[in-house]
């Protein structure tokens, strides 16, 4: 019986080195708190003849059990209607915070995700938490080789943060008891030729947990 114990003791160590380390992303207890090391810089340039910009989407978002409201204007660059990208403008405001504006010349389009497990009628994805945080979530777009960028932005007391933009394939996502898993791909696979087999690299395969008003990456 000891033995047993000691073997069922030992295979649970075993098993909790092997499982990849979470690492906090953001915590909106401590909503101040943004690391940049999960924050890529966007694509953006001195953009001659792009405004006004052109309105393509006016929505809300509420936090704090619907008590705070958040006014969400997406845009278009003028002239653009021939690039990729659904928008290129992200305007985030409320009463406490007059505008958040965020801009990419890539831009984003409606919420999708590789395995089509999201509403991809609704230009982003919603995350309502317990404690009274909000995250949305936009997913960019493909260029050549280079995965979109997936936008993550915390909306808690009548403000907007942004606290993750990472190019990422969202390959899946599973919501459960209040925990929502993103399953991301952080590269595309190459192959050597047309009948190569396996990838030259493997797959870079990760997870976005959000629970409880923190986000954590593995």
């Amino acid at each position: 019986m000891v033995m047993k114990r000691v073997f069922v003791y030992v295979m649970a160590i075993m098993f909790a080195l092997n499982m990849p380390a979470q690492t906090l992303v953001y915590d909106s207890a401590n909503a101040g708190v943004v690391k940049s090391s999960f924050i890529d810089s966007f694509y953006n340039e001195e953009w001659q003849d792009v405004e006004p910009y052109v309105l393509k989407k006016t929505t809300t978002a509420f936090s704090n059990q619907g008590k705070e409201k958040y006014d969400i204007r997406l845009f278009k660059f003028k002239n653009w209607e021939e690039e990729p990208g659904d928008f290129n403008v992200i305007q985030i405001s409320s009463k406490l915070q007059p505008a958040f504006v965020q801009m990419d010349g890539d831009g984003w389009n409606y919420f999708y995700t590789e395995k089509d497990t999201a509403d991809s009628s609704l230009p982003f994805y919603t995350i309502e938490m317990e404690n009274g945080c909000t995250f949305v979530l936009f997913s960019g777009i493909t260029i050549d080789s280079t995965p979109p960028f997936l936008t993550v932005y915390a909306l808690k007391d009548g403000k907007a943060t942004l606290v993750f933009n990472k190019h990422a394939y969202i390959n899946d996502l599973v919501a459960l008891n209040g925990i929502v898993d993103f399953h991301l791909q952080m590269n595309t696979l190459e192959y050597e030729t047309l009948e190569s087999t396996a990838p030259v690299k493997p797959a870079d395969i990760h997870h976005l947990i959000f629970e409880n008003g923190r986000i954590s990456y593995k």
